[in-house]
């Protein structure tokens, strides 16, 4: 008895601490209010069993105290992940000298988790268990707190514990598991170190074939749909207003967790813009089909795709929109995005795409990163877009997109966005704009036309490019750009490098034909060519070194 009542505490002051339990509504709050009763009842019973036992055995106060940390250090939060499993706590089996000695680790070459993120029906984050010297003989108890909500339907009965066997390279099954529903926490009695991480225990064993009846997942998975958040951080416009939630509810697919909308009017468009924007856990995709023009007149309206300051979570718009060449007319975002970053139709936005959409008459006004279609995309694609109407602001305000930078090979991706077919006619802070379809595209114009041709480059008499030694510091990211049959295929550092000895690069100059050769530099944020072009040929008498 005096054990259970100890682990009933421990995960209720584990509950206070860390805040594991939600308030989601009325049907969560009635749920709180009894988890807090019952740890309230559960912590007396066990001061007062642990009293008598002191009385008993003359034990010092302090063994009997729980300690924990509510943020360990270097504890890292993977928003893709973790809001399945909350948070993990190791109890020692006799309930005393309480550590929260298990975190989700971060990632790298030498992490033991890492290997484990793509076990099939995998739910959260694996996590590493290290046991002190005093826990290996008895071991403990581990427990991952879920969030109901972000089980993306996996029932909690169906929840299983799966630790990895390093000695003999394999999973073990632990299908002894204690489930509670009350307090959200699903836990098991280990002895032995290591990675251990939660899975939907029948996909996992139809994975092995064994090919179960049942798969584990609610028969109908309604999401939470929240706008706190969203409303604490941003103006929501008129967005909360407009929503239809019947609307939002018949565009769910019934195939996985994903959202086909068909779109006609301002309050169906608005239902997109919510449940992109406050859909937590993110849908899987959200489709989008517009299938008569828009008007937005009279109305508010926010941006679809935004990023929580200061963390790394965020609501980018990540689906598919499939315009039809129709119209979406009066579109204004103004009122209380004027020192807003990333605004537009869509803020932000990481490898969605957008086809044949149009804007008539729209206005957005922000501070930073503008756009009428979107403010800051990354790796998107664009094409057969028409856009028209006014942008406002300080910095990088653009025409159909805003920020239009990328950094080549970011994390092993190239972020850039693709624009095709498309075409502007677009008030950039009063001044007209048909010729480029974003800041990043205007800028770099404006700023190569005020320094092209500004340094001199030559060939020497061995035909390798040259430069002055005079420009050593002189700009920011200076480098040999090489470009054949109109395509960049080098860029190479050229700052302490005063000719370039191009046929080293057998990789790089591997076709017969002309090359052209310039130095580029970044300037007020653009990356342009600072001298006049040399052209070195390749043909088959061409001698590589290397």
């Amino acid at each position: 008895m005096k054990k259970t009542v100890i682990w009933a505490a421990v995960l209720a002051m584990v509950l206070a601490a860390s805040g594991c339990v939600k308030t989601n509504g009325d049907k969560d709050s009635s749920v709180k209010e009894k988890n807090e009763s019952k740890a309230a009842a559960a912590a007396n019973e066990s001061s007062a069993e642990s009293a008598a036992d002191d009385t008993e055995s003359g034990s010092d106060d302090d063994e009997s105290k729980i300690s924990g940390d509510k943020n360990p250090d270097n504890e890292e939060t993977d928003t893709d992940r973790t809001e399945a499993v909350m948070s993990v706590v190791l109890v020692p089996k006799d309930g005393m000298g309480f550590q929260r000695k298990v975190r989700f680790s971060s990632r790298g070459i030498r992490d033991k988790v890492t290997p484990h993120r793509d076990v099939v029906s995998l739910v959260g984050e694996p996590v590493e268990v290290k046991l002190e010297e005093r826990d290996e003989a008895n071991g403990g108890k581990l427990a991952f707190f879920y969030e109901p909500n972000e089980l993306k339907g996996v029932r909690p009965d169906a929840l299983m514990f799966l630790w990895y066997d390093e000695e003999n390279d394999k999973y073990v099954e632990f299908e002894d598991v204690v489930l509670d529903t009350d307090y959200y926490n699903v836990s098991i009695d280990i002895e032995k170190p290591g990675v251990y991480m939660l899975v939907n225990k029948y996909q996992w064993y139809n994975e092995q074939g064994k090919k179960l009846d049942d798969d584990g997942m609610e028969k109908e998975f309604k999401p939470h749909i929240s706008s706190k958040l969203w409303e604490r951080s941003m103006d929501t416009g008129d967005i909360l207003k407009l929503k239809d939630d019947d609307y939002i509810a018949k565009s769910q697919t019934k195939d996985g967790y994903a959202y086909e909308f068909y779109v006609s009017t301002p309050e169906e468009l608005a239902s997109v813009v919510y449940v992109n924007n406050c859909a937590n856990p993110r849908p899987d995709s959200i489709t989008v089909n517009i299938v008569n023009d828009i008007d937005l007149d009279g109305y508010k309206w926010a941006p679809m795709g935004w990023k929580l300051s200061g963390t790394d979570f965020n609501f980018d718009f990540t689906g598919t929109i499939y315009g039809g060449h129709h119209k979406i007319k009066n579109m204004r975002i103004s009122d209380g995005y004027e020192d807003r970053f990333y605004v537009g139709f869509i803020g932000n936005a990481e490898s969605c795409t957008v086809g044949a959409l149009d804007f008539e008459n729209a206005y957005v006004h922000g501070e930073r990163d503008i756009g009428i279609l979107a403010g800051d995309p990354k790796s998107s694609f664009f094409t057969d877009c028409n856009v028209k109407g006014v942008t406002e602001g300080n910095t990088s305000v653009g025409t159909m997109i805003g920020d239009d930078s990328y950094e080549p090979l970011k994390l092993g991706k190239d972020d850039r966005n693709h624009m095709e077919n498309c075409t502007v006619d677009v008030k950039v802070n009063g001044k007209k704009v048909t010729d480029y379809l974003s800041y990043t595209a205007l800028n770099e114009a404006e700023v190569q036309a005020r320094v092209r041709d500004s340094e001199e480059i030559w060939l020497d008499g061995g035909g390798r490019p040259c430069r002055n030694k005079d420009l050593d510091g002189k700009y920011f990211d200076l480098v040999w750009k090489v470009t054949h049959n109109g395509k960049v295929v080098l860029t190479r550092n050229a700052e302490n490098e005063y000719f370039f000895e191009w046929y080293l690069c057998k990789s790089i100059f591997n076709e017969n034909g002309e090359y052209e050769i310039a130095l580029q530099a970044t300037i007020d944020g653009a990356d342009v060519e600072i001298s006049n072009t040399v052209v070195v040929t390749v043909d088959d008498n061409t001698k590589f070194i290397g």
